[in-house]
């Protein structure tokens, strides 16, 4: 970290990918049908300086991104094309012992492509525990968060007997992750844990276990350009609530970024 002084950084991915459910559609049903993702994101940043407070530094950040995800492969998905706004805050505390401590809040908003209808906001405080391991020339990361979620759903706020704050949530996430190096690629593979428990309206009983695999490849071009591929596996297991909403989903494609950071 620098001693004093602030960092700017922005960036720009897309990815090109294949899902096989890209629709989260539950297990085993018409609804689950795979097609291709075209996803783009911007995002900026700002570090406002690096802060001693005895063996530990403390640094504020305040940022902002924008991802737009278009379906291709078949018509019926086109429903699903959609853009988020995202806006953040939140403070890192790292200790000399490769021990730091996050706490901030998130805004989220997400917005139907076709016609720019909002379809979802959301603010969601975090705290969050890392811990980073130098194995070799590996570094490997795990953190342990508590979020919560506080919604606002147009689209669920249709449905008989649910609020527009239905989709509130208390979430325990634990992550592992990995970075290496085989010659000039990165490899980052990672696994990721969430217990959600739902606290509103119809869904006021409902609890879901999140799980997730994945890695990355990535060959850096140069200090600013990337090119990557990635496979990834998510499911949701869950009880309690109306409806069931298991699910399965593989992704896997490749994707180019541009990073800048002064």
């Amino acid at each position: 970290l620098k001693r004093h002084g602030f960092d700017y950084f922005i960036g720009y991915n897309s990815r090109l990918y294949y899902s096989t459910n890209p629709s989260l559609a539950n297990l085993n049903t018409p609804s689950e049908i795979p097609a291709g993702i075209f996803q783009n994101n911007l995002h900026t940043g700002f570090r406002l300086g690096s802060y001693n407070w005895g063996r530990a530094a403390f640094s504020p950040y305040l940022g902002a991104s924008y991802t737009r995800l278009d379906h291709f492969g078949d018509e019926s998905l086109n429903v699903f094309d959609y853009s988020t706004l995202g806006i953040y805050g939140f403070g890192l505390l790292q200790f000399t012992n490769g021990w730091a401590l996050r706490a901030g809040i998130n805004y989220y908003q997400d917005r139907e492509s076709n016609d720019g209808e909002r379809i979802y906001d959301e603010v969601a405080p975090s705290l969050t525990l890392l811990k980073t391991f130098s194995l070799g020339k590996a570094v490997s990361v795990v953190d342990f968060g508590i979020h919560h979620h506080f919604s606002d759903s147009v689209a669920y706020a249709g449905l008989a007997g649910a609020g527009s704050d239905a989709l509130d949530r208390t979430e325990f996430s634990a992550r592992w992750s990995l970075t290496t190096n085989l010659g000039p690629l990165e490899l980052s593979p990672y696994a990721r844990l969430a217990f959600l428990a739902y606290s509103n309206g119809n869904l006021s009983q409902r609890q879901d276990l999140m799980r997730e695999l994945g890695l990355t490849i990535e060959y850096p071009i140069n200090n600013y350009i990337s090119a990557s591929v990635f496979t990834r596996y998510l499911s949701r297991l869950s009880r309690r609530g109306p409806a069931s909403y298991d699910f399965e989903r593989f992704d896997g494609g490749a994707g180019a970024s541009l990073q800048a950071k002064f």
